[in-house]
């Protein structure tokens, strides 16, 4: 179930819109292989712009998350800091998630 509700999320991302763009275009618009030729890069542009820009927003949204919790962390006792971890490392799980950065390193290796 939780799989399916991860897919359901990426499919709303317009940033993951075109990462399998060029398969499905052959077959829903009936491309030419001359049409598929010229669009192929095009889109693969398109995929690289938004992989960047997801990229950037892991490190903003990291930089974020991590100062908030440096700030709250000097609030609370020693007793209450790992949950406090625990819960900030949660966060920072969903938002690789939702952003597909787990995705973008499995690729790269």
């Amino acid at each position: 179930m939780g799989s399916a509700k991860d897919e359901m999320r990426r499919n709303r991302d317009p940033r993951r819109w075109f990462s399998n763009t060029p398969d499905r275009w052959r077959s829903e618009m009936k491309l030419t292989p001359d049409q598929e030729q010229k669009i192929r890069p095009i889109l693969q542009q398109i995929d690289d712009e938004l992989t960047n820009l997801r990229a950037l927003d892991f490190r903003e949204t990291e930089g974020i998350l991590s100062r908030g919790e440096d700030r709250i962390n000097a609030i609370l006792t020693p007793e209450q800091r790992p949950r406090l971890h625990q819960t900030f490392e949660q966060r920072r799980q969903r938002v690789r998630d939702w952003l597909g950065v787990n995705d973008q390193q499995k690729q790269a290796d």
